[in-house]
């Protein structure tokens, strides 16, 4: 999964399967060392910390055993803001200053408003047409008029 080590993946996809086959009861520490490889509790209980850091988990303070799964299917309920925050505080970089952005991953967001600033006309040109400067030379005719100054 995206943004897990190796071991946190390993761990939430057991989490997974058991609360699936056990009617939502979490297995215990040394369940989860057995199935892991983990070598001691602590290294689960800081496996579950980063899991629960991350948004994947909830454990519930002062009950054993107490672990739910966060579902993560539906993000569209959650306000862009929220998301752009979340982001931010876990330091992922992101162009939201591009509003083409922040359509593509909002889909329903109102458009951002336009910037402020000078729209300059774009005069069609061909691709071969060689460009000119103020003086209406190009710059092959620059040289040439150096030339014959």
């Amino acid at each position: 999964m995206i943004g897990l080590t190796t071991q946190q993946s390993n761990l939430l996809a057991y989490l997974r399967r058991y609360l699936d086959s056990s009617g939502g009861v979490a297995p215990c520490f040394s369940e989860m060392m057995a199935a892991t490889g983990a070598a001691s509790k602590s290294g689960i209980h800081r496996l579950l910390t980063a899991l629960e850091e991350r948004g994947h988990i909830r454990r519930i303070p002062d009950r054993a055993r107490a672990i739910e799964l966060v579902d993560h299917s539906d993000l569209s309920a959650v306000p862009v803001h929220a998301l752009l925050a979340e982001l931010r505080r876990r330091d992922i970089r992101l162009v939201e200053a591009n509003p083409e952005v922040v359509a593509a991953i909002t889909p329903h967001a109102p458009q951002a408003p336009a910037r402020e600033g000078v729209t300059l006309p774009v005069r069609s040109f061909e691709p071969h047409t060689p460009l000119r400067d103020r003086t209406g030379l190009s710059a092959h005719n620059q040289s040439h008029a150096a030339e014959v100054r």
